[in-house]
């Protein structure tokens, strides 16, 4: 028997990566009773499309924000004490922990059982072992920093991504002590319906939230260039504005204007719409996070313009070039204002681009590659 839970997340906060790792389970273990405990709309979005699994209600703390944070760490550490105690009861093989605040896992590994096998996944938390951020996100840091470096030799930890493993051992070279498993990013992947682009203008566009901490403003700053030399292009914002993107908004960009979310039917026509989608990450804040937007653009199949970052130039490596990469925003945005249209969409580049893509996900991200990575979180 195999425990799952996730004490952090209530109804569609991390949804996509939960559903598609409890699809995954069943299949690195098939002969293993599964249950999962979550909160009650957590779930309610999770079972419609996982089998075989058992779903159970825990309660979750969800108010959010300053000294909140530290209630909300200590309900999540309270949760999986009860979660962890119930799979020894019940002679559980293993328990996986889907999401933790920094602090719950620093006091997990502090105070909690040692008795049964425990493998915690890492998520873009990782990031504040850097201290290269806010205040709040570096006392986080400090207690993921004892947590990480802590061995307790009945936990274990699943990384998603082999550039994001490397990485970690550079910043913190104490964990390679841990046992870990790599893990790449599932996603529910969809077969893509064949749709006709309108090339009568090229449609530029940046997917997940639209913040200066991703270097979005280089977006707008693109399309209002773009307007004054008068060229063909679109640019559509597939994601919520933050409040800190106020200075460089304009009118030659599609956005949601009272800085809300698109509703999924929205989302889905901006993005179908596009012929490419543009990342202006920096390898400094992403070296230790995985991107959910770029298996978003893997799912839709749409080639990349992409300021080079290791997690993007990993899976190049894997299946070829998927879009073309530069050193910086600005050379990135020099490039489309300086391309030939044509030359961009109808050129050879362009369906090489898509089949690579297309190899990515199909092939290298199938499920049963995935679950295969599974296999040796049960010893034995």
């Amino acid at each position: 028997m195999i425990y799952v839970t996730d004490v952090a997340s209530v109804d569609v906060q991390h949804e996509q990566f939960n559903r598609s790792f409890l699809q995954l389970l069943p299949i690195a273990y098939p002969q293993e009773q599964i249950q999962f405990y979550g909160e009650a709309t957590h779930i309610q979005n999770l079972d419609s499309d996982t089998r075989n699994i058992a779903f159970n209600q825990i309660p979750v703390y969800n108010k959010r924000g300053g000294l909140k944070e530290f209630i909300r760490a200590y309900h999540q550490f309270k949760a999986l004490s009860k979660v962890i105690q119930l799979a020894r009861k019940n002679r559980a093989k293993l328990v996986v922990v889907l999401l933790i605040h920094p602090l719950a896992h620093f006091l997990f590994k502090l105070f909690g059982s040692k008795k049964v096998a425990v493998s915690i996944v890492m998520h873009g938390e990782l990031e504040s072992v850097k201290f290269n951020k806010h205040f709040l996100n570096k006392i986080w840091g400090f207690f993921q920093k004892i947590a990480l470096t802590k061995v307790s030799p009945n936990v274990s930890y699943i990384i998603l991504g082999q550039s994001i493993y490397k990485n970690l051992i550079n910043v913190l070279p104490e964990f390679s002590k841990q046992s870990a498993v790599v893990l790449d990013h599932p996603y529910p992947f969809t077969s893509q319906t064949k749709s006709e682009k309108d090339f009568n203008f090229l449609t530029f566009a940046t997917l997940g939230v639209a913040t200066k901490a991703k270097n979005t403003h280089y977006f707008f700053n693109l399309a209002e260039e773009s307007n004054k030399k008068g060229l063909p292009y679109k640019f559509n914002i597939c994601g919520r504005v933050y409040k800190n993107m106020l200075p460089y908004l304009n009118a030659f960009v599609n956005y949601k204007k009272d800085f809300g979310s698109f509703t999924r039917k929205e989302l889905d026509s901006l993005i179908r719409e596009s012929h490419f989608t543009v990342f202006y990450y920096e390898n400094s804040d992403y070296s230790l996070c995985a991107s959910g937007s770029f298996w978003d653009t893997v799912n839709a199949e749409i080639p990349l313009l992409f300021v080079r970052n290791d997690y993007f130039n990993f899976y190049t490596s894997i299946a070829g070039q998927v879009g073309y990469s530069f050193e910086t925003p600005e050379e990135l945005n020099a490039f489309i204002l300086n391309a030939d249209k044509d030359e961009l969409i109808k050129g050879d580049d362009y369906p090489m681009f898509v089949a690579n893509i297309r190899k990515l996900k199909y092939e290298y991200m199938g499920a049963e590659n995935l679950a295969y990575q599974l296999k040796s979180l049960i010893k034995g």
